[in-house]
């Protein structure tokens, strides 16, 4: 570890910067930890809902995701994360089909018994991939049409691209689809049947908050509610500009968007800006409504029909349930969509009964009545879109401008973003740095 104490500004108080900021305190350095949002946490932070506290976001974890479990147990909250089997489904033509296990893929009728067994091979072939440099040169689209069949990908796949990517989705790489699936296998027993996942209870926001704390109690400074306006070099380090004032930083370590990056930096050179320009993003929106009954007998239902406002129905009590939710069942109804698309700006009353419409269609035996509490969050950077060749156009750490440097979700490769992959993001950031001698996990 260095010796020397420096002067550190961590902008975006996320799982990326949270991390960052805990494990400089512990070096001595001098830390300022800015958050444009009145609590810690990012996409990971929550809301009240009953007696306890719920994600803004849903969140889960699997059972690889070593690095979020290894500071869930550093902070004392291991006794807290509850690993439960997971079951999904999937919503063809109104017919709800259960996902979760092999067997339910052979029994899935919508598809034929050849394509059925051409998806089963698919899968296992790309699970048990070492390495993905080929694909890279093919997206995720030619890829699944290629080895499991057109019908198979208008049916399953098309539909969930899709949903995540809205129009980018023929643009993704096969490789995102391959750390997908990597993924998915790891998390599940040895004999492929169950699927077992991570729910912390109370909610993933409080990991932050005990980060939060000890960050404070080292003498690291949190400014919360505090926007950065820009980001410029100036003698002797760089000045970090808020409406309280300006602050000269050794080093500014930057975890939110790459396009609050180029909004904040305007010395950034133009070819830098061109470079990082060329990575889109998708947005969010996600209703949690606190139900009196249950909807479904699935965690997690993709919905494959285009003519939905929502892409996925989570009820977060088929997967973990808490007596302090007071008897209510959280359904997050969730949505990735381009930033212009007018459900991001379209009013929360019109959204919420496009989307209460819906649910009414997917599920006949719905009441409005049992809504007993409604929450409405948008991110309008909540996923970066990976297309080909994206290890030659992942962006270093270190920026253009001295002393900047970049620690976000479009270096998340090639896993997806995560908790777990931007804690590991940041752990690799402080090795470059000197700060961390190996990863945690």
């Amino acid at each position: 570890m260095k010796n020397n104490r420096l002067r550190y500004a961590v902008i975006g108080g996320g799982a990326a910067g949270c991390a960052l900021a805990w494990h400089l305190t512990r070096n001595g350095h001098d830390v300022h930890l800015y958050e444009r949002e009145k609590g810690l946490g990012g996409l990971a932070s929550d809301i009240p809902f009953g007696r306890t506290r719920l994600d803004r976001f849903y969140h889960h974890i699997f059972t690889s995701d070593t690095h979020v479990q290894a500071y869930a147990e550093r902070l004392g909250l291991a006794s807290k994360l509850h690993w439960c089997e997971s079951s999904v489904g999937v919503e063809y033509r109104g017919t709800c089909y259960p996902f979760t296990t092999p067997v339910d893929l052979l029994r899935f009728r919508p598809l034929s018994l050849l394509s059925r067994l051409r998806v089963g091979l698919a899968v296992l072939k790309m699970r048990r991939r070492a390495t993905f440099d080929d694909l890279e040169e093919i997206t995720a689209e030619e890829w699944i049409i290629r080895e499991m069949g057109e019908p198979a990908y208008r049916v399953l796949w098309e539909p969930l691209l899709r949903s995540k990517f809205g129009d980018k989705y023929r643009e993704v790489s096969a490789v995102w689809f391959w750390g997908k699936v990597k993924l998915r296998g790891g998390t599940r027993s040895k004999s492929g049947a169950g699927e077992r996942l991570g729910y912390l209870k109370d909610g993933w926001g409080q990991l932050y908050e005990r980060m939060g704390e000890e960050i404070a109690a080292r003498g690291g400074i949190i400014r919360l509610h505090e926007l950065v306006r820009e980001i410029r070099p100036v003698p002797g380090g760089l000045a970090v500009r808020t409406r309280s004032g300006e602050e000269i930083f050794q080093r500014v370590l930057f975890t939110p968007s790459v396009p609050m990056l180029l909004q904040t930096v305007p010395s950034l050179p133009d070819g830098y800006r061109a470079f990082l320009s060329r990575i889109p993003y998708q947005a969010n929106i996600t209703m949690v409504l606190g139900l009196e009954r249950s909807l479904s007998p699935y965690y997690w239902l993709n919905i494959t029909d285009p003519d939905s406002p929502f892409v996925a129905v989570i009820e977060h009590t088929n997967l973990f349930r808490d007596p302090d939710y007071g008897g209510l069942i959280p359904v997050y109804l969730s949505r990735y969509l381009s930033p212009d698309h007018p459900f991001y700006t379209m009013k929360v009353p019109a959204l919420r009964e496009r989307f209460l419409s819906h649910l009414e269609q997917l599920f006949p035996h719905f009441r409005r009545e049992w809504i007993q509490s409604f929450t409405f969050s948008k991110a309008e950077y909540a996923q970066p879109v990976i297309g080909l060749h994206y290890s030659k156009n992942k962006p270093l750490f270190q920026t253009p401008v001295e002393g900047l440097f970049l620690c976000t979700m479009v270096q998340i490769y090639p896993e997806d973003r995560g908790m777990n992959y931007s804690i590991k993001c940041a752990e690799e950031l402080l090795c470059a740095l000197g700060e961390l001698e190996r990863l945690t996990a």
